[in-house]
């Protein structure tokens, strides 16, 4: 510990969960931790689970590097934690944030490709012949499943197909 101090390297990542009933059962984060165990497995790094909860104070001041010992952050949902686009320049340290990538966040990103992946996803449910299809997609809130629903919808479009708003589900 004494010498992770003088060197300010703790070789810990700080994976960043919201804390709250039922975190455990939650697929998502069993499969985030998972990865990022998974990942971490054979390097000289280990990663520290920082359940923070979700208040109107935020975290943006917060040392993340002294108080939890951590050289960087992986943030799932950044936005219940940190007020400011700009805070993560502030923490000095690097951050990867599981998300889509914003504009003027000083952060890296791991996404996926929703608009690509809904388009796929209608070329090969054509290309199987299907002609007649619905779509389900997530909350309102889902910037995620607005993109795949757009992707999906794209690609039926250029088969001639349009989804009437009874199949969006």
């Amino acid at each position: 510990a004494a010498k992770a101090l003088t060197q300010s390297r703790f070789n810990t990542i700080g994976v960043v969960a919201p804390h709250g009933e039922g975190f455990f059962l939650n697929e998502y984060y069993s499969k985030v931790l998972c990865g990022v165990s998974d990942f971490l497995l054979d390097s000289h790094y280990r990663f520290k689970l920082l359940m923070l909860k979700c208040k109107e104070e935020k975290w943006d001041k917060y040392r993340f590097h002294s108080a939890e010992g951590v050289d960087g952050l992986m943030i799932t949902h950044w936005r219940l934690f940190f007020s400011d686009k700009q805070v993560f320049k502030k923490l000095g340290i690097p951050c990867v944030i599981i998300g889509d990538p914003e504009k003027e966040v000083h952060a890296h990103f791991v996404s996926a490709d929703q608009l690509t992946g809904g388009r796929l996803a209608g070329e090969y449910l054509w290309a199987k012949g299907h002609r007649e299809m619905a779509a389900m997609t997530g909350g309102p809130y889902s910037i995620d499943s607005h993109l795949r629903l757009a992707g999906f919808q794209k690609a039926l479009r250029e088969k001639g197909v349009e989804l009437d708003t009874g199949s969006i589900l």
